[in-house]
């Protein structure tokens, strides 16, 4: 499980700079797409084409850490969500609330029975 939860900060950090170079319109004002793959659920509000050249970026990167022995080795294996957000202000409302203020995170991660959300 801690091999799991390592690739998926390492996902994440990879997820974050890929969602910064694609252009894409401010979030409230955007549509947000889906791409799925064999392991992840992408969200963005990048156009269609490159949410879904991202979640296979990610794909391919999953599988060379697994080809490294750095992935999980268990057949089944819930899917990790992601939600990629153009900017930190976008972002900013989805952020958990500490001493009455947003908390100033670059993003977070929650795990359920049902999948990783990583956002």
């Amino acid at each position: 499980m801690i091999a799991v939860a390592r690739r998926a900060r390492i996902v994440a950090a990879a997820l974050l700079g890929l969602v910064a170079a694609s252009p894409a319109s401010p979030a409230s004002a955007a549509e947000w797409h889906a791409a799925t793959t064999a392991h992840f659920v992408l969200y963005s509000p990048a156009a269609p084409d490159s949410v879904v050249h991202m979640a296979r970026d990610l794909e391919r990167m999953a599988e060379l850490l697994a080809g490294e022995g750095m992935g999980s080795t268990s057949l089944v294996r819930p899917h990790v969500f992601l939600i990629a957000f153009p900017d930190r202000q976008s972002f900013e409302p989805h952020q958990p609330m500490q001493n009455g203020k947003r908390a100033r995170l670059a993003g977070y991660a929650e795990s359920t029975p049902y999948g990783h959300w990583i956002g």
